[in-house]
């Protein structure tokens, strides 16, 4: 009995710890966020200095310098700002990388493992790592600071141009009140730094528990992605549930973490005791993104529960979850055997619930046209083929599902 209680208790942890980590990027998020705002009233406030000295609207030579020295200026401007993020983030990625090693070796051990090693190299991981598109936490906030420059200036430019007024101009730049202020240029450089801090916090998490499981190759045997069962998670995520890659020989076909925005996936440790693992873990009973989207509609004719901040969305999808409770007096999740891959499950839900997360296109491709689903995606890409591509390679597919 001991012993099912302790793996019970693993197989829980990593989805306690995931909801954890995103709770952390949403803070981080907003602390990157605020970082944006210190510098735009700066901006705005030498907006019209700015555009004195940039008179040329057209695309000349000497247009062109104007206009590199005016986005060298707004650089300048908004330096604190970008400043602040960076510093944030190296802070916070430090302790977060040492934290990160701590629960890997807590959840070895719970699997068995013994003789592990402690260290890793936590300077190494936070300037090293590379967390989106390739580049590391450090090229990304400086590919943002370039980006936010050229969106103002471009703006500035084409104002100009146009003979804009500078309120006018300020409009497009700060966005306006009534909409308060999410409507301007403003706004893209405000989210792209909460997808950094979100991205970044679940990709330093992810490469610091890879690391330790390297370090600890002689105990650590495998790595095994583990996704969330839910109708919110993505094709990608789902096909790759279960699978293990051996470790040290395999860890360069490990996909990076976070694949996506909010993605809830973690790699954990494969042990000798893996086999013979006899834990649960968590599985969506209901299809609560859909509903919570369903319920939204119908309160909201007209408007799009896409459209919502995922704070909003969240909400609709917390009480999905207990309208589904409150109606069959069950559970919001069951419980299923932990080694029990996504695909799998998948094949236990009913066919609305299938339908309703496969879209109805895919829906024939998987039941009629006999695609499993790890046929809808890329695998040099780790990204979802569009139905067009699908059609190319497996015409076949299409006929059996009475789509051609």
């Amino acid at each position: 009995m001991g012993k099912k209680k302790t793996d019970r208790e693993t197989a829980y942890i990593a989805a306690e710890h995931q909801a954890n980590l995103m709770r952390l990027a949403a803070a981080w998020a907003a602390e990157l966020r605020g970082d944006m705002e210190i510098t735009e009233s700066d901006l705005i406030g030498n907006l019209a200095a700015l555009l004195e000295d940039y008179r040329i609207g057209d695309y000349s030579a000497e247009a062109k310098k104007q206009y590199l020295k005016m986005n060298a200026e707004i650089l300048k401007i908004r330096a604190k700002s970008f400043a602040e993020a960076a510093n944030y983030m190296a802070r916070q990625c430090e302790h977060l990388a040492q934290n990160e090693a701590k629960w890997a070796a807590a959840i070895a051990k719970k699997n068995g493992a013994t003789g592990l090693k402690k260290t890793i190299r936590v300077n190494t991981i936070v300037k090293y790592a590379t967390v989106e598109d390739g580049q590391t936490i450090s090229e990304s906030i400086d590919a943002a600071a370039q980006e936010d420059a050229k969106r103002i200036s471009e703006i500035c430019r084409e104002g100009v141009r146009k003979s804009k007024s500078l309120d006018a101009i300020v409009k497009e730049i700060r966005g306006t009140k009534e909409l308060d202020y999410s409507d301007g240029v403003l706004e893209a450089t405000r989210s792209e730094a909460e997808t950094i801090a979100r991205t970044g916090c679940m990709g330093i998490a992810d490469e610091a528990k890879m690391q330790f499981y390297l370090e600890n190759a002689d105990v650590i045997r495998g790595i095994e992605h583990v996704a969330t069962l839910s109708g919110n998670t993505c094709l990608v995520c789902g096909s790759l549930d279960g699978h293990i890659w051996k470790n040290p020989g395999e860890l360069g076909q490990v996909p990076n973490l976070p694949i996506h925005p909010n993605c809830r996936c973690v790699h954990l440790p494969v042990t000798d005791m893996h086999e013979i693992n006899s834990s649960k873990r968590p599985a969506e009973a209901e299809n609560y993104w859909k509903e919570a989207e369903r319920a939204y509609n119908e309160d909201h004719p007209g408007k799009k529960f896409d459209d919502l901040a995922r704070s909003t969305k969240l909400k609709y999808y917390y009480k999905a979850q207990k309208d589904y409770t409150a109606r069959t007096g069950k559970p919001a999740f069951d419980e299923v055997p932990q080694n029990m891959s996504f695909s799998e499950w998948l094949k236990t839900k009913d066919s609305r619930y299938i339908e309703s997360y496969l879209g109805k296109t895919r829906y024939l491709l998987y039941t009629k046209g006999e695609l499993p689903l790890n046929r809808f995606i890329n695998p040099a890409t780790n990204t979802q083929f569009t139905i067009n591509e699908l059609k190319q390679l497996d015409i076949e597919a299409f006929k059996r599902a009475g789509l051609v």
